[in-house]
């Protein structure tokens, strides 16, 4: 699907949200900016294009901005750290990266990824002490912010 997020997590709360049970407004945060980034690799070529308007970057601006909105309503009811916040965030740099456009919102962006992971303990290894998938899961965002933070 999308390599900072985690399929079978994700799947299982977009189920949730779909059905109505769960309406986590971080599931449509990441959907947003899932969007918002395979916009701007869709080729011009692709059939999905046809059915999009012509400036998909103000198509993406868009998504953004609504993940912006659900993010800061999500904040709003808890501050709660979680690895699907992460990896919104993940998403959120890439996007800022690609868009080479505000580079004050990329810093900023990176270091609140980088002190919620070091908030939530993922720079120590987690041990046998929880489930191996959600210690790989734990491992594998971490990777993936050192590699952010140190490319930005």
């Amino acid at each position: 699907m999308y390599r900072f997020v985690n399929y079978r997590g994700f799947m299982a709360a977009w189920a949730g949200y779909k059905s109505g049970a769960g309406a986590d407004r971080t599931v449509l945060a990441t959907v947003c900016m899932v969007m918002a980034v395979a916009l701007h690799y869709l080729p011009a070529d692709h059939e999905l294009r046809r059915g999009l308007p012509p400036d998909t970057e103000e198509l993406g601006k868009h998504l953004y901005s609504i993940m912006r909105l659900a993010l800061q309503r999500k904040q709003t009811e808890s501050r709660a750290y979680t690895l699907e916040l992460l990896e919104l965030y993940l998403i959120r740099v890439h996007y800022l990266m690609i868009l080479k456009t505000d580079y004050e919102e990329t810093w900023h962006v990176k270091g609140e990824l980088v002190n919620i992971a070091t908030a939530m303990g993922l720079h120590r290894d987690p041990g046998k002490e929880m489930p191996f998938e959600v210690a790989e899961r734990r491992r594998w965002a971490w990777w993936n912010i050192l590699i952010v933070e140190r490319y930005v």
